[in-house]
């Protein structure tokens, strides 16, 4: 499952505080969109980060923001 939230970081630190598992630390992605991956008790994982920007294919198919074309 993943869930958008506009505070990754702060839901990061609060996560880790509280003995979350981390999977996958938080890091800032290719189109700088924020996320990381946390475990729960029961051991399913939970991705959270920011909102993708709007993509689109260049003239070549490779996925690029919106803003830059």
């Amino acid at each position: 499952m993943h869930l958008a939230t506009d505070e990754p970081d702060a839901l990061y630190e609060r996560a880790v505080a509280e003995g979350a598992t981390v999977v996958r630390e938080i890091a800032t992605g290719r189109f700088g969109e924020r996320g990381l991956v946390l475990s729960d008790p029961e051991g399913l994982y939970w991705s959270f980060g920011t909102r993708l920007p709007e993509l689109v294919r260049d003239e070549h198919g490779e996925w690029r923001p919106a803003a830059e074309m």
